[in-house]
C-alpha cells in the first residue's frame, strides 16, 4: 500500500519551487490517491497535470496499482492548512469550534498559529430609528477549530 507520507514527499518535491501549496493528501486502503493543491492565485489545470505526472513518474505502477486524482482545493471544502486562511483574508468564513460554537465573520489576519475574525456581536440602538451593528474581533488557534469554510454569496 502507498503511504500518504510518501505521496506528500513526492508532491512537495514538485511544488517546492512554485507558488503552489499542498492542502491535503488522502490514500484509501485500495490505493485511491487524492491530492488537493492551492496557491494564493488559484490553481490551473496544467499545474494539476504537472503534479499528476510527477507522481505517476515517481510511483512504479508495476509495483503498486493505484488510482490518482490531483485537483485544486474546492471552494466549499473545509480549510485544512494555514495558507488557506492567509489566502482568504478579507473574505467571510463560517467557523465551527471543537466545543460546537458557530461563528461567522471576516478574516482580519492569519498566520501559522491561528486567525482572527471580525464578527457581528449583535445590534444596539438608543434611537429606535438607528440600528448600530457591534463588531467584535475574535482570535482562534487552528487547534480550536473543528471546521472552517468560506461563505459563498452570489
Amino acid at each position: 500500500m502507498i503511504s500518504a507520507e510518501r505521496v506528500k514527499q513526492i508532491v512537495q518535491e514538485k511544488i517546492s519551487e512554485t507558488e503552489l501549496f499542498l492542502v491535503e493528501v488522502k490514500v484509501s486502503t485500495d490505493n485511491k490517491i487524492y491530492v488537493a493543491l492551492d496557491s494564493m492565485n488559484g490553481v490551473t489545470i496544467s499545474e494539476c497535470v504537472l503534479v499528476n505526472r510527477h507522481i505517476e513518474n515517481s510511483i512504479d505502477r508495476e509495483q503498486e496499482d493505484y488510482e490518482l486524482e490531483v485537483s485544486s482545493a474546492g471552494l466549499s471544502a473545509s480549510f485544512k492548512v494555514a495558507n488557506q486562511y492567509i489566502k482568504n483574508k478579507g473574505k467571510t468564513l463560517a467557523v465551527l469550534t471543537n466545543q460546537g460554537e458557530r461563528y461567522e465573520g471576516i478574516i482580519l489576519a492569519a498566520d501559522e498559529t491561528g486567525f482572527s475574525l471580525e464578527t457581528n456581536k449583535g445590534s444596539s440602538s438608543t434611537d429606535k430609528k438607528k440600528i448600530v451593528s457591534l463588531k467584535q474581533e475574535m482570535y482562534f488557534t487552528y487547534l480550536q477549530v473543528k471546521s472552517a469554510k468560506l461563505v459563498i454569496t452570489f
